[in-house]
């Protein structure tokens, strides 16, 4: 790889970061807080996907799926 090329590449670099800082020194965002947001997403995806879901013939498709209210099909 020529000098050329790699000087290009190192100033395309330090651009990109440096483009990247200011976007977050503008919009303000705490690294702490999206991480936190991105948690507490997770956490409610697997809570939601580890749910038991109960069926049974007298069920309806409007229920939630639970003991008292089962569904009529999956």
């Amino acid at each position: 790889m020529s000098k050329k090329m790699k000087s290009i590449m190192m100033w395309t670099s330090l651009l990109i970061l440096l483009s990247a800082g200011a976007i977050y020194f503008m919009t303000g965002i705490d690294a702490n807080d999206a991480i936190d947001s991105v948690t507490e997403q997770s956490e409610a995806v697997s809570e939601t996907l580890a749910m038991d879901y109960y069926v049974s013939p007298q069920g309806k498709d409007t229920n939630l799926g639970t003991r008292n209210a089962p569904l009529a099909s999956i």
